[in-house]
């Protein structure tokens, strides 16, 4: 097992050198399979030092993925902030989730982040905005090589799938 990007990763899964990669859609490429895990809502984090409910997000500095590294995530902040009727300031922006929500509690600005990464830091000081009224959001999903000729494979996403709802039941 190792952490890489989304785009390393389905260039691994293309070129037969890893099996099953774990990372958010979309992914377009024909000879992947993709295996929904679940539907991540978008929230909006801030240092535990932000008023949202007195926030003007028009003046508000951003934190987002950066353009090149991670153009889906990127896009999918400025088209959550777009929804919600403002475009975002972004200021800074990171190769990893870590740095954006580090820099974020520390104050440097706002970032549109995915609900469940929060709960990965929970030494920053952080807290959140919840989107219930704008429908963004993202998926987690798990890919694999179509012409894989690991035998384990098919049971392993089961077994990754009865563990992720069992989880999130209790």
């Amino acid at each position: 097992m190792f952490e890489t990007s989304t785009q390393k990763q389905k260039t691994a899964l293309e070129n037969g050198k890893l099996d099953l990669g774990i990372m958010r859609a979309p992914i377009y490429a024909s000879e992947l399979l993709v295996t929904p895990l679940f539907e991540d809502p978008m929230v909006i984090a801030g240092s535990t030092e932000v008023d949202f409910k007195n926030i003007n997000f028009f003046n508000e500095n951003f934190i987002s993925f950066n353009q090149k590294y991670a153009s889906e995530y990127h896009r999918l902040t400025i088209n959550t902030c777009n929804r919600m009727g403002f475009e975002p300031k972004i200021v800074h922006q990171s190769n990893s989730m870590s740095s954006i929500l580090e820099l974020v509690s520390q104050g440097l600005g706002l970032a549109v982040v995915p609900a469940s990464t929060i709960k990965q830091y929970p030494h920053l000081k952080l807290k959140i905005l919840k989107l219930d009224d704008v429908d963004s959001k993202t998926e987690v999903i798990l890919v694999s090589n179509i012409k894989s000729k690991n035998s384990a494979l098919a049971e392993f996403i089961q077994c990754i799938q009865k563990e992720y709802l069992k989880f999130n039941k209790g």
